[in-house]
């Protein structure tokens, strides 16, 4: 089996597994990551909200600073709830 990419209509990039033989136009299985849409987005806003608030990022010239703590901010809003989602889908299989 390989891993062929291709990008659908709407710009979205999706994997599929083909047999070693299969030309790349064969339909193949569909191998995507879990789908993010399933993440609670609104908590990830509040977290992200709350974590500039926190760190008092409130202009341009703040977010700009290198120990600014933006990465981790966005970061730590999202890595956790995704993680969590591979796992549910893992549990689930």
């Amino acid at each position: 089996m390989r891993l062929i990419k291709r990008t659908n209509g709407d710009g979205f990039r999706h994997l599929y597994y083909l047999k070693d033989n299969d030309p790349n136009t064969a339909t193949g299985i569909l191998a995507d990551p879990p789908d993010i849409q399933a993440l609670d987005w609104q908590e990830i806003i509040k977290d992200i909200h709350n974590g500039l608030v926190d760190n008092q990022l409130i202009q341009l010239s703040d977010i700009q600073r290198s120990n600014s703590g933006l990465d981790s901010i966005i970061s730590g809003a999202i890595k956790r709830r995704l993680v969590a989602l591979y796992r549910s889908i893992e549990d689930d299989g």
